[in-house]
């Protein structure tokens, strides 16, 4: 009796992870075409502007150091700082009467 209900036992276990093992490979597989079906919407979502300023690796070092891109973040640095001292002066004046 020990024997049959053992064997029982083990073919339950034995079905329960095949059954376990089937529902995994059904979830990754729909996973795996659910990322396909996302890439799919952002390539098709991409408008020729984006596709054109995709630039490979190499072609951003070299850009990186040109006079003219150099030139432009110097450019973007200083309107960064224009930008932040006008946005503290104005903070200033308008909190200066609540300070007084």
């Amino acid at each position: 009796m020990n024997f049959k209900n053992f064997q029982s036992k083990a073919v339950l276990q034995c079905r329960i992870l095949k059954q376990d093992a089937a529902r995994e490979a059904n979830f990754i597989s729909q996973l795996t075409e659910m990322n396909g079906e996302l890439e799919r919407l952002k390539e098709k979502n991409e408008t020729p502007l984006q596709k054109a300023e995709a630039v490979p690796g190499g072609a951003k070092r070299a850009s990186k150091y040109t006079v003219a891109s150099q030139f432009m973040s110097f450019v973007n640095i200083g309107c960064v700082l224009v930008l932040d001292s006008v946005a503290a002066y104005t903070l200033f004046n308008i909190t200066k009467p609540c300070l007084l």
